[in-house]
């Protein structure tokens, strides 16, 4: 019987040339996903950092409804991929939509305006306000009675009685929670009664240093002074609902310094002007004539005039624990002109002597249907006002002054907490899915490597076996 050949001893980890090519191929795919995670990790943290928000969590955009009736859903899911939240000037328009329900279908917040001063019946505006908010609670962060009605010819009383209407509407509807206010300029609040104030939840200011000569026009200094003082009179209550630069139209309107404004107002907003401030605006407003014209971030309403940071936005919000589903209002849609306003002015001194440049301070004003006076040629100064030696430090907390009610006191407020922010909500959808493919492919790399590292063992073993009945074989026939 021949003796069997032996061949040199093998470890149980030695594999064939073929195999650790492939072991090597997948052990550097995994490798390399590793590092594509950490690279989209690192790449999502600075996204985050750069989306500039409220002191709050939240940043807005004002929105001018003239075609809100064909475009609004085109619009917010727009403006959602780079704000929280919208301001508007009204809640019905025309009668065909309800802009509390196009910004919950938007997943927006939206501190939503009743328009006073004519153009839609104050009452159509205030139905379509409550039955908006009790169909979305969640989604109204405020409700702002009127906007810049005092430099319009409007007195406090006015102004006031709306306020007062617009509160008892909302608390028998069981929505008595939310903050109801008045948006003004910073001259009409400074010089205001402040009774004015004493009625409002939020007191929404509205500030333009373009409109201010003895300043630089994209001034973030003059917008900081101006707001300290309307905060100096009434408190943490105070919000940024306005404030913005034309980029085109004549006057010192420029791109430059357009975008130099709106850079500098990123950095200002995430420690100022309350939980959610307000640029001006989404769009330009093509009806209108001059810089005023020329006031959006979008000169279309579908890209950006410069870059626009990502900003995160809240989760989605709760349902209502009463969420009966009142019918929208069905009255007949709003006139194409406005009634001169029956009111006299207030006789506090009034801010239009300070306002030289306002264009809207006649007996009538344009519907807010085509295009509401959002305040963008206020430009109210300062010059006359005696600012304090310190300024004090802005509460971001709402300083509610609501009265209270038997409805207020019994309702339990489903408020969505609008400082908590999801910091993936604003981001793309491959944002999401790239670190969830390489995650997987890496994943699938390592099994490869521990498949064939296992396989090879086992082959190994059985190797091993054989050697050894080889070997046995072999020392029997040498005895025999």
């Amino acid at each position: 019987m021949s003796t069997p050949t032996t061949g040199p001893v093998v470890s149980r980890w030695t594999m064939s040339p073929k195999k650790k090519k492939i072991a090597a191929f997948f052990g550097a795919l995994a490798i390399v996903g590793a590092v594509a995670v950490a690279l989209v990790s690192i790449s999502s943290d600075t996204s985050s950092d750069a989306a500039k928000t409220g002191a709050g969590g939240l940043n807005g955009v004002c929105y001018d409804s003239y075609q809100a009736v064909s475009r609004v859903d085109q619009h917010f899911a727009f403006i959602k991929s780079k704000f929280g939240a919208v301001r508007t000037y009204q809640t019905t328009v025309e009668g065909k939509v309800n802009l509390i329900d196009a910004a919950a279908k938007a997943n927006l917040q939206i501190a939503a305006g009743i328009w006073i001063r004519g153009g839609v019946p104050f009452s159509d505006d205030l139905n379509a306000a409550v039955s908006g908010a009790k169909r979305h609670p969640s989604n109204v962060i405020a409700v702002y009675v009127g906007n810049e009605d005092l430099v319009s010819g409007l007195g406090v009383g006015d102004v006031i009685s709306k306020i007062q209407a617009t509160r008892s509407a909302f608390q028998a509807a069981g929505l008595g929670y939310i903050p109801i206010g008045t948006v003004q300029t910073d001259g009409s609040w400074l010089s205001a009664d402040s009774s004015l104030g004493n009625n409002c939840d939020v007191v929404g200011v509205n500030i333009y240093p373009y409109f201010n000569p003895s300043v630089k026009s994209d001034s973030i200094d003059d917008l900081t002074k101006r707001y300290n003082a309307v905060v100096a009179k009434y408190g943490g209550k105070v919000r940024l609902t306005e404030t913005g630069h034309p980029s085109d139209g004549g006057g010192r309107a420029n791109f430059g310094a357009a975008q130099n404004y709106w850079n500098q107002y990123q950095t200002w907003a995430g420690n100022n002007g309350g939980n959610c401030p307000f640029y001006f605006q989404f769009h330009d407003a093509t009806n209108k004539g001059g810089d005023e014209a020329h006031f959006g971030l979008s000169a279309d309403g579908s890209t950006w005039k410069y870059n626009v940071a990502p900003a995160p936005t809240t989760a989605a919000p709760t349902p209502a624990p009463t969420p009966a589903p009142t019918p929208a209002p069905t009255t007949t849609p709003p006139a194409t002109t406005s009634p001169t306003p029956t009111t006299t002015a207030s006789t506090t001194t009034s801010p239009a002597s300070m306002n030289a440049t306002k264009s809207d301070s006649n007996t009538t004003t344009t519907p807010p249907t085509t295009a509401p006076i959002s305040g963008s040629l206020e430009g109210i100064f300062l010059d006359n006002v005696t600012l304090p030696v310190t300024l004090p430090v802005e509460d971001a907390t709402v300083d509610a002054t609501t009265e209270p009610s038997a409805a207020s006191a019994t309702t339990t407020a489903p408020v969505a907490d609008v400082q908590q922010i999801s910091n993936s909500a604003g981001e793309s959808k491959d944002n999401v899915t790239l670190p969830v493919v390489t995650c997987l492919v890496a994943a699938i790399g390592v099994a490869a490597v521990a498949l064939v590292v296992i396989r090879n063992r086992r082959k190994l073993n059985e190797d091993k076996q054989n050697d050894f009945f080889i070997d046995s074989a072999r020392e029997s026939s040498a005895v025999l």
